[in-house]
């Protein structure tokens, strides 16, 4: 798990980074110097946990990832196999394809780098 935010933080734009432990407890929590307070990213739990009951009403099945774009900041939540909440918090400005790409790739472990 530690192995997934340093992947997600050594990105140019992850401000915060952080895995919760779904009830509102940091397990782990990497932040830059001029980031907002990395403690407000836990309360992504209670949101995490909200739009999944409404996914669930609405029968759009389980929550996997939401975005939310706000005027000050862009955040990913993505809800992790063990029950874990992934919270990276990036520049509102942040573009949103490679940021979920950069998601992606260090949600696989794939690094970019080829075999040989």
């Amino acid at each position: 798990m530690h192995s997934l935010a340093e992947r997600l933080f050594s990105s140019p734009f992850a401000k915060v980074v952080a895995i919760t432990d779904g009830s509102g407890v940091a397990r782990v929590i990497r932040s830059r110097v001029d980031a907002v307070d990395p403690m407000l990213a836990l309360g992504a739990d209670a949101t995490q946990a909200a739009i999944a009951t409404f996914a669930q009403r609405q029968r759009f099945g389980a929550l996997r990832q939401a975005v939310l774009v706000c005027e000050d900041a862009t955040v990913v939540i993505n809800a992790l196999y063990d029950g874990t909440t992934l919270v990276l918090v990036a520049d509102p400005e942040s573009n949103l394809g490679l940021l979920l790409s950069t998601c992606c790739v260090a949600l696989t472990g794939n690094d970019g780098q080829q075999g040989g």
